[in-house]
């Protein structure tokens, strides 16, 4: 297991959180769900997940393990009485992720812990308000990264979950499926066991998240100062107090390149940037934290927010006081950042191409390796990373045929 300044034994005690029997959110910390409270958040084989709408959902990569295609089952609703089920048809995990068990022979996840799954479509699923993830670029990104570093106090996020205990080897038993939900703090972004992305929560400075395995794969959110609510992550393992959750907005490119489904209501990725794509006025959902409505009407949700501006009109950042040019987190760069390693394979590709070809061959390459790219998101930039747009750059490119030249010597 690749691990970021950590012990083995911190690494071996992270890897048991993460693959320990699953167990519900504990219920002497959290609270549990009530009728159609957080509807999207899903019960899976010995994990949880988060529906994103046209019969997707996204859940953590290390819970793959568990489904059995075309037989396991996601199950909406707060209890072991689900509301609706479906049949989990195939799962795609991110392609920078994979298992480990190189800590004390434990099986565990390295690299980027995110993956989707499609529900097969013979199932009816009802048409639930869907809290969309929050875009890796912009105003909202700037507001949150605000309050996670320079705020003087860290943002309050909800961690969903619905574990089961006895939900083992594709069994179908399962005698603790209750939802439950715990107010954390989104206390930073941090490398974690070889991905560059993972959420760092705890509660409030308490010596216990109240976060368990079977929680693995449930979702982060975060409310907008308009009222709407945004998916931030969905959770990897836990090591101690805190919790750690494999961010989704670094990966949205993937996710809708990968399965061909659209999951971003208010933006699009075009020519390797998000982009705003129509203003979303009023179409999101405010009160997914509110218990009392009915399954039978699918779970309605009060709707507003949604309306894509900065600070000075009313919209999603309306409630961020600070004007563009006095942010303390500065908006990133909209562009896609790749491992260094995999960077510099394609740039010594092109820059050993003809000055004419450059462009065409670098054009191919990025959309190529465009999937293997990740936003930096909350941080300025990921060490070990490098811009992808920078195939183009010629100094890069002279820098890089000059290294070659010397290492063919």
């Amino acid at each position: 297991m690749k691990t970021t300044g950590r012990s083995p034994l911190l690494a071996a005690i992270l890897t048991l959180a993460l693959t320990a029997p699953s167990a519900a959110m504990d219920d002497d910390i959290a609270t549990e769900c009530g009728t159609c409270q957080f509807p999207t958040a899903v019960r899976m084989p010995l994990c949880s997940g988060v529906y994103m709408g046209n019969r997707l959902v996204l859940t953590a990569a290390h819970c793959v393990d568990n489904v059995i295609e075309g037989t396991s089952r996601a199950y909406f609703g707060e209890n072991d009485d689900e509301a609706a089920s479906a049949v989990i048809d195939h799962c795609v995990t991110h392609p920078d992720g994979g298992p480990d068990t190189t800590v004390y022979g434990e099986a565990s996840w390295d690299g980027v812990d995110l993956a989707y799954c499609i529900l097969d479509d013979t199932d009816p699923i009802p048409n639930l308000p869907i809290v969309p993830p929050m875009p890796p670029t912009g105003c909202e990104r700037d507001w949150l990264a605000h309050l996670v570093y320079e705020s003087g106090s860290h943002p309050t996020v909800t961690a969903v979950g619905s574990g089961c205990a006895d939900y083992f080897n594709g069994g179908t038993e399962c005698d603790d499926g209750v939802k439950r939900y715990v107010a954390l703090q989104l206390i930073q972004q941090v490398a974690n066991q070889g991905s560059p992305t993972q959420l760092q929560v705890e509660r409030f400075g308490q010596d216990a998240s109240g976060l368990m395995s079977g929680d693995s794969g449930g979702p982060l959110f975060e409310v907008l100062p308009d009222g709407s609510w945004r998916l931030l992550g969905v959770l990897h393992g836990t090591l101690l107090e805190r919790g750690y959750y494999e961010a989704v907005p670094p990966y949205l490119h993937w996710i809708e390149a990968s399965s061909g489904i659209d999951i971003t209501p208010c933006h699009e990725f075009s020519n390797g940037e998000w982009v705003v794509a129509g203003d979303c006025a009023g179409e999101l959902p405010l009160d997914p934290n509110e218990a009392g409505a009915s399954w039978n009407d699918s779970c309605p949700s009060a709707l507003g927010g949604g309306q894509i501006s900065f600070v000075g009109s009313a919209g999603v950042c309306g409630g961020f006081n600070l004007p563009p040019d006095e942010f303390a987190i500065p908006q990133v760069e909209p562009s896609a950042v790749l491992r260094e390693d995999d960077f510099l394979v394609a740039a010594a590709t092109v820059a050993g191409k003809p000055p004419k070809r450059r462009t065409l061959v670098g054009g191919k390459l990025a959309a190529e390796l465009q999937n293997r790219a990740v936003f930096p998101f909350l941080e300025q930039e990921l060490p070990g990373f490098l811009a992808l747009d920078r195939l183009f750059d010629a100094p890069t490119l002279r820098g890089v045929k000059n290294m070659t030249k010397r290492v063919a010597r």
